[in-house]
């Protein structure tokens, strides 16, 4: 069985919590334009990751993904601490990233499922991993 740390999510996210509050407050998370222009950040900077970090976003998405369990992780998958309008449609957000990150739509589960990690190592998290 597979794990996947959920915590390595957030690292994508950088490009948005750097953000000046003037870009941020023009940023609209529902907006295609915004989201598309996110996404192909996070993608740039999923990029440099390591293949261990990489793995772990991905076994993560495509669990969320094929299990249709992103309410129950939502809290894991957007920065809270960044003040956005809330996503329309969640399911919809989580699959268009996973597309953008990985130009794949996961669409039936394999025969290996993901086992999620929410608690942090002691050793903590690396990207370059």
């Amino acid at each position: 069985m597979k794990t996947a740390n959920i915590n390595y999510i957030h690292y994508l996210y950088y490009p948005l919590i750097s953000m000046p509050d003037a870009e941020i407050d023009e940023f609209e998370i529902n907006k295609k334009q915004d989201r598309t222009k996110l996404f192909q950040l996070m993608k740039n900077l999923l990029d440099t990751f390591g293949p261990n970090a990489t793995e772990s976003i991905y076994n993560c998405l495509e669990h969320i993904i094929l299990t249709e369990s992103h309410e129950e992780y939502w809290r894991y998958l957007l920065p809270h601490e960044v003040p956005l309008d809330k996503v329309d449609d969640k399911r919809e957000y989580i699959s268009e990233l996973f597309t953008v990150l990985f130009q794949y739509s996961p669409s039936q589960p394999n025969n290996e499922t993901a086992t999620i990690v929410r608690e942090l190592p002691p050793r903590g998290l690396s990207t370059k991993d």
